[in-house]
């Protein structure tokens, strides 16, 4: 490993730790923030090895910016970038967790609604794909898509038996 590929695992590995107490998250965002920068500068030097480590830390910071009402755009900005990573590495899972956590945060805002609702569906549909080959380790983010993407419908007009029936999907 490179000296920028330790630095920026230490980052990740103390960032995490930080993340877990709510007394540290402002730390723990800047050193996220960093070690995005470190596989960012790496990134060029090798992107098969590179990119998945840049859009994982892409998602645990906008996972920890999230929690901040004042930082959703960040929060948004650095989950798009991941989602994007994440597609162009077909990595499916990796990418039903970004979507589904994209959703999560676009709920909240009543204009971003639709894009919330096509996020989760897409989301679902992965895990659903998922699931049928390997039921054991998708069901659980299959089934908490569907939650997601139930709540959301049931607080939509009009939407109360679309909502039931993902519910007892």
């Amino acid at each position: 490993q490179s000296n920028g590929s330790l630095l920026a695992n230490s980052l990740t590995v103390l960032a995490d730790f930080l993340a877990k107490s709510a007394d540290h998250q402002i730390e723990a965002v800047v050193l996220y923030q960093e070690a995005v920068r470190t596989w960012q500068a790496l990134e060029d030097k090798d992107a098969r090895i590179y990119q998945p480590k840049l859009a994982a830390s892409l998602d645990r910071l906008a996972n920890l910016l999230a929690l901040s009402k004042d930082r959703a755009q960040e929060a948004e900005s650095s989950y798009q970038q991941a989602l994007q990573l994440w597609q162009a590495w077909s990595k499916q899972d990796e990418i039903a967790s970004s979507a589904n956590n994209l959703a999560n945060l676009l709920t909240s805002l009543p204009a971003r609604q639709t894009e919330a609702e096509a996020l989760y569906q897409q989301a679902v549909q992965i895990w659903r794909s998922l699931a049928a080959s390997d039921a054991s380790t998708y069901t659980s983010s299959l089934a908490d898509g569907l939650t997601n993407l139930a709540n959301l419908v049931a607080s939509l007009p009009d939407r109360n038996l679309e909502a039931q029936a993902l519910f007892q999907e």
